[in-house]
C-alpha cells in the first residue's frame, strides 16, 4: 500500500527556509552569549558566593607574620596580596620566595591551607595575590589586566628588601599555572623554578573540550592563555608538572602535553608527576603531593645558584597601603 501526502518540493521549501532561519538564529544567540559572557565563564570570581567580599586572613591558619599588601598596577587598579614571611626578625633576604597564583575561582584566602603547607614544608616566604576582580582587589579580570597585576606584584617583590635578592619560584594551579607559564616565559631570568598543577593547553582548547559539538567556536574566544605556545620559550628554568589523573575539569592529557612540549624545548630538568585519585580541586591533598614538591625542590632549587639581579623590576615602588585604602571600591 502506498501512502502519499501529496506534497511537492515547492510546498515544503518555505518550511525548510523557516527551519534554517530558526537554526541560524539559535546559533547566533548561542555564539553571541559565548562572546559577551566569556569573561564570566573564564573568571568566575564570585564562586563560591561572597568570594569578592570575604577573604580569610593568614592568622586564621596560624600564619602570624605576614603583610597585607596593596599594590597599584600600571593602569591604576589596586590589587591585594599577602606576603607570608619566614624568620622576618633576621631580615634575611636570601630566603626563597614562592609566588603563588590561584585557580580561576575564589580568592587567595581559599588557598591559604596550601600556602601554609608549602610554607612549613619548604621553609620559604610565600607571596600570594588575588587577581583584579578577585577577592578585595579592584577591577575586572581579563588576560591583559592579569598580566599587569603580575608585573606590579614582581615590582613589589623586587623593591621589598626582604625579597629583593630572593630566588623566586612561581607556583600556579589551573588558570594560575597558565599565568605562571606566561610569566616565566616573559621574565625567565627572574625565576629559579616553575611548578604548575592541572593546567590547560589554552583557553580555546578548554572550550573545545567543554563544547566539542561547536569546535570552531573557539575562534570567538578572545582570552587565550596559550600555555602550549608559551611553554616553548622556557629554556633554562626547572619545571615540575603535577596532574590529577581523574581531573574532572582540565583533561589530564593537557598537562601531559605541556610536559612533552617542555621536554622537547627545555635545556634543563623537567619533571612530571601524576596522582591516581587526584581531581581538579583535590590534587594538592593527595598523599605524597608535598613530598613530591620537596624532592624536586631539593634536586633543583636548594642547590641552584643565587639570584642575580636583573634590575627589570627594582625601580618599581608600590603605593603605600594608606593610599590604596582610599581607593577601595572596585573600578576598572
Amino acid at each position: 500500500m502506498n501512502f502519499s501526502l501529496g506534497l511537492t518540493y515547492q510546498d515544503i521549501t518555505p518550511f525548510i527556509g523557516v527551519s534554517c532561519l530558526f537554526l541560524f538564529l539559535i546559533s547566533l544567540f548561542l555564539l553571541s552569549t559565548l562572546w559577551f559572557f566569556q569573561y564570566d565563564f573564564i573568571y568566575p570570581s564570585n564562586v563560591p558566593p561572597k568570594s569578592t567580599e570575604n577573604v580569610a586572613l593568614p592568622s586564621q591558619y596560624g600564619l602570624e607574620d605576614f603583610e597585607d599588601v596593596h599594590i597599584k598596577t600600571s593602569d591604576n587598579v589596586i590589587i591585594r596580596g599577602y606576603l607570608l614571611k619566614q624568620n622576618s626578625d633576621s631580615k634575611n633576604s636570601n630566603i626563597d620566595t614562592i609566588v603563588f597564583l590561584h585557580d580561576n575561582s575564589g580568592n587567595m584566602g581559599h588557598r591559604l591551607p596550601v600556602a601554609k603547607a608549602l610554607y612549613d614544608t619548604l621553609k620559604v616566604n610565600i607571596f600570594m595575590l588575588s587577581y583584579r576582580g578577585y577577592g578585595l582587589s579592584q577591577g575586572f579580570a581579563h588576560e591583559s589586566g592579569i598580566k599587569k597585576d603580575i608585573i606590579a606584584a614582581l615590582g613589589y617583590l623586587r623593591s621589598n628588601p626582604l625579597t629583593a635578592k630572593s630566588r623566586l619560584i612561581i607556583y600556579g594551579q589551573s588558570l594560575g599555572g597558565a599565568v605562571a607559564i606566561d610569566t616565566a616565559a616573559e621574565f625567565e631570568s627572574e625565576f629559579s623554578g616553575l611548578i604548575v598543577e592541572n593546567t590547560f593547553k589554552s583557553i580555546p582548547e578548554m572550550f573545545v573540550f567543554s563544547m566539542p559539538w561547536i569546535k570552531w567556536a573557539k575562534l570567538l574566544i578572545s582570552e587565550k592563555w596559550d600555555s602550549e605556545k608559551r611553554i616553548k620559550l622556557i629554556k633554562r628554568t626547572p619545571i615540575l608538572f603535577l596532574s590529577g589523573e581523574i581531573d574532572d575539569y582540565v583533561p589530564p592529557e593537557h598537562v601531559k602535553s605541556l610536559y612533552d612540549i617542555s621536554c622537547a624545548y627545555s635545556e634543563t630538568h623537567v619533571e612530571f608527576h601524576s596522582f591516581k585519585n587526584g581531581r581538579h580541586n583535590n590534587t594538592c591533598t593527595q598523599e605524597g603531593y608535598f613530598e613530591c614538591i620537596k624532592d624536586w625542590w631539593t634536586k633543583n632549587i636548594a642547590s641552584s645558584k643565587p639570584y642575580s639581579p636583573t634590575n627589570i623590576f627594582s625601580n618599581m615602588v608600590p603605593i603605600p597601603a594608606d593610599d590604596a585604602d582610599k581607593s577601595k571600591p572596585k573600578s576598572e
